[in-house]
């Protein structure tokens, strides 16, 4: 019943732990939407930050992923509309996150990360939370530790709150019979089925017939209006080509990768620590930690012992003292300095940083390998030729648009950025489209576009410039050209006038079996149609439980077919038969109960809803 209400609060994001971990890892990040401000603004108090922007935009491609599929990106959708989506997701998020708050169900950061140690995505082969995978986890989603926790923290909170009322929702048993009895009423019909295609085909139809009709319907014979079009079509190829790549840059990009490959190092360290307060003497700690080291170096005791042993970092002794990994600036400037010095498995001398002091040992060190000369050059020279294509094609796209603006003529903006143009036939919208691939027709044969107009369209791989050249007006097409359209037409007509005609008999047919109905006419019988059968369409079951017992519907199907339909009787469930469902019902029951009053929890949330997102613009 959660899981539904889950669904079902308009569309809203109620983060559950289960699935906190995939928070960081769906974060892509919103970069025509941004702020110089210190945040975007505040929903209900709350201020909405960059992790939250993040969160909503993630929360909003996977949502589309899920529809589209795996390739689908934010970038797909309109940048407008990507701003509402966004906006509305936000609101939704700290909406619901301020209500957990007001009722007093948020948790502290200590309680969120004892659920995230629970999480499998930060632990090692051992099944153990390592420190290290966790900070390279939320760093390589462009988050801090901190910022993570208090994400999860909120997200519990809105769990909280959405399981606090999921167990205020319950069911009783008789409101189960009631809602069976209701849905388990069924129908006896009777009724008449045109199949409106068949009686159409078997209408006679002369040449005599369809002359007249054409020279009275002259409307209905008219050509397709066709246009001629000039067109560029540009692909960043066509840039590629000719662009050189000097050596001499080729060789200082690979020396500058090589120097950057030797210079990432991560080391790993793990330590011992002696907290200062916890002694009667700063002295005392110092003896301390000097005597553990001494014994280390002798030999005396191995360091995952001593950690276990005398280490008074809570957090990392189940870890042996693991910290991680840093490439220089991720622990204190005291440890960084020694680390630059250990070798391999060394352990420092003691460390002071005031209140604690410590015994670190470098425990992995890990180096990129250097790739070969050869790979890396040929990786940068693609790398170059994409970028300095897209950037003169770029040039262009720009150098047009101006144009375009300015009333420049398809000419003047083909010899501006010196690419050969292409000219169409007279072809229709049809036709259009299956020569310019992927180009919406409907938007160069609307009525508003007038000969001499241009416009750009760019698309996954270049761009289009597309100028319209003339327009061929529709006309009166000749008869012997449209001679199967105008017999066509005829027996829709006498088809028409048929079934039009049923009106006045056709329950004369329903209520007598004796009587032999036209040809493309059948007379069917049902038992026992419920409201959920599909043995006809949705609208005419719908329209059949909305209508009273003997009554007759004259209706057009979603088929198109034409129906006569007279209800005949009225089947009520026993008691029997409803107990008999109870259990079958119950789940589908109590997700309809929720849709209910999930709209009414959603109007109670909303009540006093302070939204203040002024911060939150598209990047110009």
């Amino acid at each position: 019943m959660l899981e539904s209400f889950r669904n079902l609060l308009s569309g809203k994001t109620l983060y559950v732990i289960v699935g906190i971990c995939a928070i960081p890892f769906i974060f892509t990040g919103v970069s025509s939407f941004g702020t110089i401000f210190s945040n975007y603004g505040t929903v209900n108090g709350l201020e909405v930050s960059q992790v939250d922007v993040n969160s909503a935009s993630g929360t909003i491609e996977q949502r589309y992923k899920s529809i589209f599929g795996e390739s689908f990106s934010l970038d797909q959708l309109d940048e407008d509309e990507l701003f509402e989506l966004l906006k509305t997701q936000i609101v939704n998020q700290k909406m619901i996150e301020s209500s957990a708050i007001e009722n007093r169900l948020g948790v502290s950061i200590d309680d969120a990360k004892k659920e995230i140690i629970k999480l499998d995505s930060f632990k090692d082969e051992n099944g153990k939370f390592d420190q290290s995978i966790f900070e390279a986890t939320i760093r390589g989603a462009g988050l801090i530790p901190d910022e993570y926790i208090g994400l999860v923290a909120s997200s519990i909170a809105s769990d909280n709150l959405v399981r606090a009322l999921g167990s205020s929702f319950f069911v009783l048993d008789e409101e189960i019979k009631s809602f069976i009895a209701a849905n388990e009423v069924s129908r006896d019909i009777k009724f008449l089925k045109a199949n409106n295609e068949k009686i159409i085909d078997s209408q006679p139809a002369t040449l005599v017939e369809a002359e007249a009709f054409y020279n009275d319907n002259n409307l209905l014979f008219l050509s397709d209006e066709t246009r001629r079009f000039n067109f560029i079509k540009a692909s960043i190829e066509i840039y590629a080509e000719g662009i050189d790549i000097p050596d001499d840059l080729l060789e200082d990009s690979y020396q500058e990768y090589v120097n950057e490959t030797n210079n990432s190092v991560q080391n790993r360290i793990s330590h011992i620590m002696i907290d200062k307060s916890n002694y009667a003497s700063e002295s005392e700690a110092s003896d301390l930690i000097n005597e553990i080291f001494n014994n280390i170096n002798t030999s005396k005791i191995d360091f995952v012992t001593a950690v276990s042993e005398f280490s008074e970092d809570e957090a990392s002794i189940e870890e042996s003292g693991d910290l991680g990994y840093s490439s220089g600036d991720a622990f204190p400037d005291q440890f960084e300095s020694v680390i630059a010095k250990l070798k391999l498995n060394e352990v420092s001398s003691p460390i002071d940083l005031g209140d604690t002091l410590h015994l670190i040992k470098l425990t992995e060190v890990l180096k990129q390998e250097v790739r070969s000369k050869s790979e890396i050059i040929s990786e940068l020279r693609e790398e170059i030729i994409l970028s300095e294509s897209a950037s003169l094609m770029n040039d262009d796209i720009r150098i047009a648009e101006e144009l375009i603006i300015s009333g420049a003529n398809f000419n003047e903006i083909a010899s501006a950025i010196n690419l050969d143009f292409q000219d169409t036939d007279l072809i229709t919208q049809d036709k259009f489209e299956s020569l310019l691939i992927g180009i919406d027709g409907s938007r160069f044969f609307d009525r508003s576009l007038l000969v001499g107009d241009n416009d750009i369209l760019e698309t996954e791989d270049g761009f289009y410039v597309i100028g319209l050249a003339e327009i061929n007006a529709p006309s009166l097409m000749a008869f012997d050209s449209s001679v199967e359209l105008a017999l066509q037409e005829v027996r829709k007509e006498k088809a028409n006038a048929l079934i039009q005609s049923m009106n006045q008999s056709a329950f004369t047919f329903i209520n007598d079996d004796a009587l032999d109905v036209p040809d493309g006419f059948e007379i069917e019988e049902y038992k026992a149609i419920n409201k959920f059968s599909s043995l006809l369409p949705m609208d005419l079951i719908s329209q059949i439980f909305s209508n009273s017992i003997n009554d007759e519907i004259i209706t057009v199907g979603s088929d198109g077919n034409n129906y006569w339909i007279k209800m005949q009787s009225e089947n009520i469930p026993t008691d029997e038969e409803i107990n008999s469902k109870v259990d079958d019902y119950r789940s589908y029951f109590i997700q309809y109960i929720t849709q209910k009053n999930s709209s009414l929890v959603d109007q109670k949330i909303r009540e006093g809803l302070r939204v203040d997102l002024k911060n939150l613009q598209p990047q110009a």
